[in-house]
């Protein structure tokens, strides 16, 4: 990563839940009560001639600390905040998007 501060773009939070996904995949409830209150992060940066992903899971105790770091272009450590699922460069793959998609209810508009 660069020393630089960079402002994030395209920052998504997802936390909806439907009882007949639920159903089909045949989830037990504990996973459905985990991702109700789950705050998924889909965060971009530009780093040299490309962009990074970082799919980050906020500890709910820090969410607003984040959203308040996230107004600011600085930099910061992501895991102060919370888990980082998946990082890479470009676009997340399909199967990281498919697992975010079941888990997490994200990239639906996709």
């Amino acid at each position: 990563m660069a020393d630089k501060a960079v402002p994030f773009a395209g920052v998504r939070w997802c936390n909806v839940v439907m009882a007949d996904e639920v159903r089909s995949r045949r989830m037990t409830w504990v996973d459905f009560v985990a991702r109700e209150r789950d705050l998924v992060y889909d965060l971009r940066f530009p780093e040299g001639d490309g962009e990074v992903f970082f799919l980050i899971k906020i500890e709910p105790a820090k969410h607003q600390a984040f959203k308040d770091v996230l107004a600011t272009p600085q930099i910061i450590d992501l895991r102060d905040y919370g888990t980082i699922l998946y990082s890479g460069w470009g676009e997340p793959d399909e199967e990281i998007k498919d697992e975010m998609r079941f888990r997490y209810r994200m990239y639906l508009d996709a």
